[in-house]
């Protein structure tokens, strides 16, 4: 006798495309929130923080859970693509033009190899980082440290977001990438100004002035520390291999 799925005891819905699509949603929380949260971090940022924060959980998702799926969408857009790498490249090509130098290919694949292997750490290091500093900066009666964390992990992912939307043109022009990178690092500066002044109720010069102190010191302390790690782990790549 053939086995009919129908006769199956206690039998669960049956897999459809459909519901494997539904599936599909829900498991990046696209139905619930993800696609909201990042359109209204883009339009809203404060009110979108705030809601969250004080307000209301039910529409936004987790601020952790969208940083890790930014992460994983950017990482597969620009990994798996080779569009980083590509990038990286290109930009050692230019500058070889200009400084009439050769190419250090082996380092060039070693300190790729190493940010492809830290992606996600790198944001582990660069946010506790970031809201350290707005912590120390900002009126303790008012955010919490944890509060923070959540801010910036918003604007982060957001932002993180936006080198997906944008990978076409590092497919096209790899050359950009540095463009890319400067445009993304001053949108998330320019959103923690807006979101830190309302929290603050403060002037925009006030505000300019947190950020440049909060945001532009964690930033470089953060790159810093990342930056020594890729190189210097790159350099003892090469090295041992020589």
């Amino acid at each position: 006798m053939s086995f009919l799925p129908e006769n199956a005891p206690n039998a669960p819905e049956r897999l459809t495309m459909n519901r494997l699509w539904e599936d599909v949603l829900q498991a990046f929380d696209i139905e619930r929130g993800v696609l909201y949260t990042f359109f209204m971090l883009k339009v809203r940022p404060y009110w979108t923080v705030r809601t969250y924060l004080f307000e209301d959980r039910t529409r936004l998702t987790n601020p952790f859970k969208f940083l890790a799926i930014s992460i994983t969408l950017s990482a597969i857009v620009l990994f798996n693509t080779d569009l980083f790498k590509n990038a990286i490249i290109e930009d050692a090509k230019l500058e070889q033009d200009l400084s009439q130098k050769e190419l250090n290919e082996k380092f060039v694949h070693a300190t790729y190899q190493l940010i492809n292997d830290t992606y996600a750490f790198s944001y582990m290091l660069i946010i506790p980082i970031l809201a350290l500093f707005s912590w120390l900066f900002f009126p303790r009666r008012i955010l919490f440290l944890g509060e923070h964390v959540v801010i910036h992990s918003y604007l982060s992912a957001s932002w993180n977001l936006v080198t997906v939307l944008f990978s076409p043109l590092l497919y096209f022009y790899p050359q950009t990438f540095t463009f890319l990178v400067i445009l993304v690092m001053a949108g998330n500066f320019i959103y923690v100004l807006i979101v830190y002044r309302h929290f603050g109720s403060w002037s925009w010069g006030r505000a300019m002035i947190y950020a440049m102190l909060s945001y532009g010191i964690g930033m470089i302390i953060a790159s810093v520390l990342y930056w020594l790690l890729i190189l210097g782990g790159a350099a003892w790549q090469v090295a041992r291999a020589s």
